[in-house]
C-alpha cells in the first residue's frame, strides 16, 4: 500500500483548525496536525473492491485527495490504520487498500483526518511543548508560547521537563543576539482577525508550517522545525528551526528571510555534529542559483527559461544547510525552484515527477513572498508522496 509517512494538512479541508489573531489559535491547530488529528466521523458502511476501498459517511467528512486518514474499529485489522486518500465526494472517501480481500466491512467504524504522531507532553494556558515519538528522530522539542495575536513565539530544546523548563535550546535563549528574546523566533498567524490560509507538510522526524498572514492571500510564510538529512553520520544534533528573528508583520505583510528565501536568515540547529558549542546559526541555499538574495522560483532564481529548453523540464534542487562554513546536509521533503515560476503555480498545485531521483513523486507547489511586493515573490515545491527518510 501506499506510504503514509508524509501527511499533508490544509485551512480548506473541512473541519480544518482556524488560524486567526486569537491567542491559542496556533496550538489549537499544532494539536489537531502533530498529536490528534481531526475530523471524527462514523462510517456508514466500507467496501474494498478490487483493492480500493469506499467509505460512506453521511455526516460529510475533512478527507481531501492524498491526504492520510485513520481507520478504526473495523473487524478486518488491515482495514484498520493510516491510509492514503485517492478520492473524494462529499459523502464518500476512497483509499488504498492494496493486497486485502474484496468485502464488506463489518464493526464499529470511525475515519479522520491521521495526525503526525507527535505528543503534547506538557501545557499551561497559552504555552505548548510538543515532542518527536519516532525512535529514529533526534526526540526534540518544539515549544510555542502562542500568547499573542499576530505571531508565535518558538523553540527548539533538547529535552524539556515542564512547559518552561529544558536543556539546550536553540536558538540558545541565553545568548543576546541569537533570539528576539527569551521566548524565541517568531511564526506568523495573521495581520487581522479574520481567519487565514495555512498548508502543513510533515511527518514523524519534522514539520513545515505555512501560513499566509498578510493582505495578499496568495502568498505565504513558510517556517519549520525538525530533523534535517545530515551529512554527518549519526548525527544526534541535526534537528534545527526556522522562523522570523523579531515580529515584521504588519499590514502589509512583509516576512522576508522565511524557507522560501534562499540566503541567510533566522535558522538555528541543536548544534554541531560533534554536539560541542550549543546551538548554532544556519543558511540555505540551493544548488544553481545564480541570482542574489530572494524567493525560489522567482527573480533571483537565475536566468534558466521554464520550462528548460533542452528537456522542457521543471529544475529542483535540494535545500542545503550550512553551519559554521560547511555544508551540514539539507532539508528533507524541501525543494527549491530554478526558473521563474512565480506566475505559473499556485499554492497546493500538484505535478509529478517524471524522471531523476524524484521520479513518479507528487510535488506540491506553495507560493511565498513579501506580501506588499507581490512581484517579489517566489515558489518551493515539497515532495508529498514520501518517504522523506
Amino acid at each position: 500500500m501506499a506510504d503514509t509517512s508524509v501527511k499533508i494538512f490544509h485551512s480548506g479541508q473541512p473541519g480544518a483548525p482556524v488560524l486567526n489573531t486569537d491567542k491559542g489559535s496556533l496550538i489549537a491547530l499544532l494539536d489537531a496536525v502533530l498529536v490528534s488529528g481531526f475530523g471524527l466521523r462514523a462510517v456508514d458502511a466500507l467496501s474494498v473492491v478490487n483493492g480500493v476501498a469506499t467509505a460512506q459517511i453521511s455526516a460529510g467528512h475533512s478527507a481531501v485527495k492524498d491526504a492520510t486518514v485513520l481507520v478504526a474499529g473495523a473487524d478486518t485489522a488491515a482495514l484498520n490504520g493510516e491510509k492514503r486518500v485517492l478520492s473524494t465526494t462529499a459523502s464518500t472517501v476512497k483509499f488504498d487498500t492494496t493486497g486485502i480481500d474484496p468485502q464488506v466491512a463489518t464493526g464499529a467504524i470511525t475515519l479522520k483526518v491521521a495526525p503526525l504522531g507527535w505528543e503534547k507532553p506538557f501545557a499551561a494556558g497559552s504555552l505548548a511543548v510538543y515532542r518527536m515519538l519516532d525512535p529514529n528522530s533526534t526526540r526534540s522539542c518544539l515549544r510555542v508560547n502562542d500568547d499573542y495575536t499576530r505571531v508565535a513565539a518558538v523553540c527548539g530544546y533538547d529535552v524539556m521537563t515542564d512547559v518552561s523548563t529544558g536543556e539546550v535550546s536553540f536558538p540558545n535563549v541565553n545568548v543576546p543576539g541569537q533570539s528576539v528574546d527569551a521566548q524565541g523566533l517568531r511564526w506568523y498567524k495573521s495581520y487581522a482577525p479574520a481567519a487565514r490560509p495555512w498548508v502543513v507538510i510533515g511527518d514523524a522526524r519534522g514539520f513545515y508550517f505555512c501560513s499566509s498572514p498578510g493582505r495578499n492571500e496568495s502568498l505565504y510564510a513558510i517556517f519549520g522545525f525538525g530533523d534535517i538529512a545530515s551529512n554527518a553520520p549519526n548525527d544526534a544534533y541535526r534537528c534545527a528551526i526556522n522562523g522570523s528573528d523579531y515580529d515584521r508583520l504588519d499590514d502589509a505583510g512583509d516576512f522576508p528571510f522565511c524557507l522560501a528565501y534562499h540566503a541567510n536568515g533566522p535558522g538555528y540547529i541543536r548544534g554541531a555534529a560533534t554536539g560541542l558549542g550549543g546551538a548554532r546559526p544556519i543558511s540555505k541555499w540551493g544548488s544553481l542559483m545564480t541570482g542574489g538574495a530572494g524567493y525560489s522560483g522567482g527573480p533571483a532564481s537565475g536566468s534558466i527559461a521554464f520550462p528548460n529548453a533542452a528537456d522542457a523540464g521543471l529544475l529542483l534542487s535540494p535545500v542545503f544547510v550550512f553551519q559554521d562554513n560547511g555544508l551540514r546536509g539539507a532539508y528533507r521533503g524541501l525543494m527549491y525552484c530554478q526558473q521563474v515560476v512565480r506566475d505559473v503555480f499556485s499554492t497546493r498545485d500538484r505535478l509529478v515527477a517524471t524522471d531523476g531521483p524524484l521520479a513518479g513523486r507528487s510535488l506540491m507547489a506553495v507560493k511565498a513572498g513579501m506580501q506588499y511586493y507581490a512581484g517579489y515573490s517566489g515558489v518551493v515545491f515539497f515532495d508529498v508522496t514520501g518517504p522523506w527518510s
